[in-house]
């Protein structure tokens, strides 16, 4: 099949988290997998769907903003149906709960998202330790979608306890362990204590830059939040000087029509024009977020 680039990368993305849960999945000989990659880019995209017919293991897909909506009530029947085939208690009726979960805040709905996935931390906890690496992933999407919301302070408790055992789980290289860090250092700055989020994000720098160099896109992105808290902590001009320098970089490295590039230039005009005393709102905190809720814009 002649597919686009995203959606060959997406196509790969999804079979990699097949193998990956059945890997993990209790094999069975009457266990049939099946696997639909349809191509297609920007608005015209259609689902990459992974399916397995013992269970509901979890979809990657690739949808129009508009179809998501539709994502979570297919994925909502499926639960239900799954439900009834396995019980309550069956990992992959737990995984699909929380892939609708997802589906939900990614619909536009991050408060029901952040409800959702707690729901699914507490039922799989009482059937496993929290440690679980299972349960960890769960309490890691639980972690962001709560700070989505805007429940910063919440998210940062739950990010606290969580990242050590990440770590522990995933080495303090591992990719969800760095993004955990991303995460809770901005709402940390959003819940009140700026200065420990710039302390905290400088450090994140530091380690990735040594990881991945000083032009990975990662790096690039942690010095957009970076910029943020700065600002944040009371220095406009720093951080509009911070947001210039990336600005620079990001011509550079990703070149001058990526999206990335107008964030940061929003950014830089952003706090360049500020004003002492002008409240900050949820977006300065969410720089890069596509699920703000509207009541925070």
């Amino acid at each position: 099949m002649d597919l686009p680039p995203d959606a060959r990368e997406e196509a790969v993305a999804g079979l990699d988290h097949l193998v990956e849960l059945l890997r993990r999945t209790e094999a069975a000989e009457s266990q049939q997998v099946t696997v639909k990659v349809n191509g297609g880019s920007g608005t015209n995209n259609t689902a990459i769907g992974v399916g397995i017919n013992n269970g509901h293991v979890g979809n990657v897909y690739s949808q129009p903003a508009s179809s998501r909506t539709e994502k979570a009530a297919e994925l909502v029947g499926h639960v239900r149906d799954f439900t009834a085939l396995l019980g309550p208690d069956h990992r992959n009726v737990l995984i699909g709960r929380a892939n609708h979960a997802n589906a939900v805040g990614e619909s536009g709905n991050p408060s029901e998202a952040a409800r959702l996935y707690g729901d699914v931390v507490d039922h799989w906890s009482r059937l496993s330790s929290p440690a679980d690496p299972e349960v960890l992933m769960i309490r890691y999407q639980h972690a962001k979608w709560v700070g989505e919301a805007g429940r910063a302070g919440e998210s940062v408790r739950l990010y606290d306890d969580l990242i050590p055992q990440l770590a522990e789980a995933h080495g303090t290289n591992g990719r969800y362990v760095l993004q955990a860090r991303r995460w809770q250092a901005i709402l940390v700055a959003e819940a009140g204590d700026a200065e420990r989020a710039v302390r905290l994000y400088n450090e994140l720098i530091a380690h990735q830059t040594d990881l991945f160099g000083e032009d990975d896109v990662d790096t690039l992105e942690a010095r957009c939040y970076l910029a943020q808290c700065v600002g944040a902590a009371g220095d406009a001009a720093r951080a509009a000087q911070m947001h210039d320098a990336l600005c620079s970089d990001l011509r550079r490295v990703l070149g001058p029509e990526h999206a990335s590039l107008v964030v940061a230039e929003r950014w830089y005009h952003f706090w360049h024009t500020y004003q002492e005393g002008t409240p900050l709102g949820w977006r300065v905190f969410h720089p890069l977020s596509f699920y703000s809720p509207s009541w925070r814009e």
